[in-house]
């Protein structure tokens, strides 16, 4: 039997490429890039804007409270965009009664007519000769960069005295990210300010490695327990190595182990305490400075000499009295341990200036901005910022990338807010968001 061959026309089997995201027409519009002294309607309707509308970021319409005239008659409502007009459709807006009151679609190209519920054409807006290509192509060397950052090549153009303005905006964005998992820690502690602090710091105590055990255990242990052995170093010890199920194989070969056991057991049964699974914990490629023995002690002397540690943080109102409170060294039997009952050279565990520096970047600094805005007091939030103004900038591979491109790496405010744009901005290419892409694109375009 003979078989029909069917001839499928091209237009059905190549989808039409889009040249861009919907976000560059956001964009333009926001940003008036394009003449809109003589713009008309794809039916050939005179078109004057009174109001551009607000950037809707939720669900619906792109634009919100827009006023256009169209023709004389003037319409108040929202402006939807898209890059083809047929997407209209392709997203179902033409079924869902929210578009009804568009007034006007925005496209890059017009390829089909849109309509509301009611089957009432929707006036139609094509960009597709009025934006400049000069600015479209910058846009899309941008977003097709696969350089460390999209605009390493061209960055050295943006002026440097427009740094600081951006980079102070970066600088509260990262603190109130912060502020987000703080509240959901404070929120879970019933609002307790002091074991918030406990679990913060605990976390920041585990360095990027043992952060979740660190926190884990500080979760399991009500910080009240310690507060009421302040002035027992190694009660406050055992608490904490026993929570963190360290003690657990740790063998009995030394007076100090069987101290700490000896606590242990009569916390454990007074305070019905369940320690955490000892699997948690990693020392594989770590620096032996920052094994969980060693920090958890050198946690333990912070909590002994600053008995309630939150309100320490709060009280003490000179800056440069704040390092010192999270001064701290691990117990002489760390001398010359690392981990229980194995041996090392002696050497005095102090806690680093660089590693003290980090816990007054991720905890002192976002505990303080965050009772702020928690009691609505900008004395707060302030000191957090003129902390990390204060605060020797960090110095990792990211940092060194941004002081190799010529921004400002001084100070923790600093390399923060950079931190901010990397991990925010830059890693998703939202060059349109920042002031330094929307420079770059004005300028280059």
């Amino acid at each position: 039997m003979r078989k029909t061959l069917i001839i499928i026309p091209l237009r059905y089997t190549i989808e039409k490429m889009q040249p861009f995201k919907e976000e560059l027409l956001h964009y333009i519009w926001k940003t008036r890039r394009i003449d809109y002294n003589n713009l008309k309607t794809t039916d050939g309707k005179n078109i004057k804007i009174q109001s551009w509308g607000n950037h809707n970021h939720d669900a619906g319409p792109d634009f919100s409270h827009a006023v256009i005239s169209i023709d004389g008659i003037i319409w108040s409502g929202n402006v939807e965009m898209h890059v083809f007009s047929s997407q209209w459709r392709k997203h179902r807006h033409h079924l869902d009664k929210a578009y009804d009151n568009v007034i006007l679609h925005v496209v890059y190209e017009h390829d089909d007519e849109v309509y509301r519920t009611s089957g009432k054409t929707i006036p139609t807006l094509e960009l597709k000769t009025l934006i400049d290509r000069k600015l479209i192509n910058r846009y899309l060397q941008l977003m097709q960069k696969e350089s460390w950052i999209p605009c390493e090549k061209i960055i050295h153009t943006f002026p440097k005295e427009k740094a600081p303005m951006w980079l102070s905006s970066l600088l509260i964005q990262r603190l109130e990210s912060k502020v987000t998992v703080l509240k959901s820690i404070h929120e879970s502690t019933s609002k307790d300010w002091e074991q918030t602090a406990f679990i913060l710091l605990s976390k920041y105590m585990g360095a990027k490695v043992n952060q979740q055990p660190m926190e884990m255990m500080a979760r399991s242990l009500d910080v009240k327990i310690i507060y009421k052995n302040k002035d027992n170093i190694t009660a406050i010890e055992a608490l904490l190595y026993g929570q963190a199920g360290l003690l657990k194989y740790a063998k009995d070969t030394d007076p100090y182990i069987l101290t700490l056991k000896q606590h242990y057991k009569l916390f454990q049964k007074k305070y019905n305490l369940t320690p955490i699974d000892p699997v948690a914990w990693k020392l594989s490629k770590l620096r032996p400075a920052n094994f969980p023995h060693i920090r958890l002690s050198q946690l333990a002397y912070i909590l002994y000499t600053n008995n309630h540690f939150f309100s320490l943080l709060l009280t003490d109102t000179d800056l440069k009295n704040l390092p010192q409170l999270l001064k701290s060294s691990a117990s002489k039997y760390w001398d010359t341990h690392y981990t229980f009952g194995k041996e090392s050279t002696s050497k005095k565990k102090n806690m680093g200036k660089s590693f003290i520096e980090m816990l007054l970047i991720n905890v002192v600094a976002p505990l303080s901005f965050y009772y702020g805005v928690s009691i609505d007091n900008n004395d707060y939030k302030n000191r957090g910022i003129q902390l990390l103004e204060s605060i020797k900038g960090e110095n990792n591979q990211v940092i060194k990338k941004w002081s190799h491109l010529g921004l400002p790496t001084t100070y923790a405010s600093d390399t923060q807010a950079l931190l901010q744009l990397k991990n925010e901005y830059c890693k998703n290419k939202k060059c349109l968001h920042c002031q330094i892409g929307n420079f770059l694109l004005k300028e280059n375009a």
